[in-house]
């Protein structure tokens, strides 16, 4: 299902970039979207990379990574030509909220000479308060995007 929904996505903003890319709301580094003159993500053979080590690789029980390491990870991911980053939660902690706004400015600003720069993305539950403060921390990047979640358990959607 997720696959589905970013596969349409993908193909959304390629079609808006291409219909009119002066509307202001989308980045003129959206990744490389021609290859050989085809739009790579209408491409039914193209995958397209979605990482989130630097914040799904901190769930297992006893992972953590400094804030050194993790840089040190998106600099690596920026090498092997992932298409998004998701950089952490900023609505979980200061720290978080400090280090995915770091991501941002560095990563999210590093335009390779082919103008490849990566989408760098922030999770947020679907709330007011997570959205914003994930838009803070991530404003900064050239290309960012925010990956909204909300929750389906009766206790979570009593909560949050």
């Amino acid at each position: 299902m997720y696959l589905c929904i970013h596969r349409l996505s993908c193909l959304l903003l390629s079609y808006l970039a291409r219909l009119s890319p002066s509307l202001g709301y989308l980045s003129p580094y959206f990744k490389n979207t021609l290859v050989n003159g085809l739009d790579k993500f209408s491409d039914p053979n193209y995958v397209s990379i979605f990482d989130t080590t630097l914040r799904d690789g901190e769930q297992a029980p006893g992972a953590s990574m400094t804030a050194t390491q993790k840089m040190d990870i998106a600099r690596h991911l920026v090498k092997l030509g992932v298409d998004v980053i998701e950089a952490g939660f900023p609505a979980s902690s200061e720290v978080e909220f400090e280090l995915v706004k770091c991501i941002a400015h560095e990563i999210g600003n590093s335009v390779d000479e082919e103008d490849y720069v990566p989408m760098i993305c922030g999770l947020a539950r679907s709330t007011k308060e997570d959205i914003d403060r994930a838009w803070e921390s991530l404003k900064y990047a050239k290309t960012p995007m925010i990956h909204m979640f909300i929750s389906t358990s009766d206790i979570h959607m009593i909560l949050y």
